[in-house]
């Protein structure tokens, strides 16, 4: 018999964005397997969501939201504000609905996974559904990181400390075999690597798509996608394209511009619609013409912060690697250590502009072989991956949780 499945995204907010599409390719392969499904958001839930996945609006902060003024002092109270508000806001549900289920939560941090744990642990034991979690940063993560804390011992402490019953409920899951690595010292064991499940979307090419790639047909076309932040090195991207631009007029950059409260961002969002070879996507996409825009780029551009993607996982990475794109990413990472096994892409050494612009520049030099190896790694990378892929991990995660 199958379980009823409960999906708790915070971060759901409406009907745009990577976690409705998410959402979107979940739930309808969940239907496609008789499997029925709740799905929770996040109280900002437009109403446009509602009919389409059934959600419910239930939680108050988002997954990236702080909720106090962001400093290394005030990052205690604000993890502890975060967990005391998501277990209040799990506890609105009837228990007695969650017997015998499975629970999903996508996304998880350190200001979530305390009060998921006294969330399960508060509730009678014959109500307790299996549990999979998604730990979507590394162990030594947090926001700002503080040099004087060890955050791994947090996660350490947690796992030890939480009670068997309420550990045993849980199946511990992350989105990379680096994260994974990371994880194994921390708590005792490896946590399951999930398949990506944001399926590739291979349907008719949006004809925005052909507006936005490139004005001339010898122009190569340069994606730079996801939410514009500063430690995703949006700020960089003026003075990188000025500078491939002045070493190779072919070069035009496709921008996705995101709404951010980033003085540093808005800087630079100025800059980038007063050039030349910068064409702005703003807002989101729906998915074909996103994916019209990722597949019919020559390179996508991942500027981001070294430090904080050692580990930490990244969608447009995972989407590139689908449509068999070459791409640009920061040494050091485990992007950069991919695409030297892979031959798929570029490292730029420092995050600057100068460094990411040598780097996107030497992946134009190279770009014939970097396409095949693309071709060549998205051919295996696909059947491997996928929302069908991800049922089944979350499902062989859950089994041996009793009901």
């Amino acid at each position: 018999m199958n379980r009823h499945w409960h999906i708790m995204d915070a971060s759901l907010e409406d009907c745009r964005g990577a976690e409705y599409w998410g959402a979107r390719a979940l739930t309808q392969e969940l239907a496609r397997r008789g499997i029925e499904y709740t799905v929770y958001g996040n109280r900002a839930l437009k109403n446009t969501v509602l009919p389409d996945l059934r959600a419910v609006p239930l939680f108050d902060f988002s997954l990236y939201v702080s909720v106090l003024r962001v400093d290394d002092w005030a990052e205690i109270e604000d993890f502890i504000l975060m967990n005391r508000t998501f277990q209040a806001n799990l506890s609105q549900i009837d228990h007695r609905t969650l017997r015998g289920s499975n629970v999903l939560f996508p996304t998880t941090t350190h200001r979530q996974i305390l009060g998921i744990m006294r969330w399960i642990g508060a509730m009678p034991a014959e109500s307790r559904p299996a549990v999979a979690l998604t730990l979507l940063f590394p162990p030594d993560w947090t926001q700002p990181r503080r040099p004087d804390a060890d955050p791994a011992s947090f996660y350490r402490r947690l796992w030890s400390s939480c009670a068997p019953e309420v550990r045993s409920r849980i199946a511990a899951c992350v989105q990379t075999e680096e994260i994974a690595r990371e994880y194994e010292p921390v708590l005792g064991f490896r946590p399951r690597v999930l398949p990506y499940y944001m399926d590739w979307i291979s349907g008719p090419a949006d004809p925005r798509a052909g507006d936005l790639l490139r004005r001339n047909p010898s122009d190569i076309a340069i994606a730079c996608l996801g939410v514009s932040r500063g430690e995703k090195g949006y700020h960089l991207l003026p003075e990188v394209a000025a500078l491939c631009r002045a070493a190779d007029p072919r070069t035009q950059f496709i921008v996705q511009s995101t709404e951010s409260t980033d003085p540093l961002v808005h800087e630079a969002r100025k800059r980038l619609e007063a050039q030349p070879n910068i064409r702005l996507m703003v807002g989101s996409f729906e998915p074909a013409a996103y994916s019209s825009v990722l597949g019919g780029a020559d390179l996508v551009l991942l500027p981001y912060y070294p430090p904080d993607y050692l580990t930490r996982s990244s969608g447009v990475f995972l989407q590139a690697a689908a449509a068999g794109v070459p791409v640009v990413v920061p040494a050091g990472t485990w992007m950069a250590d991919r695409v030297q096994r892979d031959g798929n892409g570029v490292a730029f050494d420092a995050f600057t502009p100068q460094s990411v612009a040598r780097a996107t520049l030497a992946a134009i030099a190279r770009l014939e072989p970097l396409r095949a190896a693309a071709h060549r790694h998205a051919a295996e990378f696909r059947p491997q991956n996928g929302t069908a892929a991800y049922v089944d991990a979350i499902i062989a995660a859950t089994a041996s949780i009793g009901t």
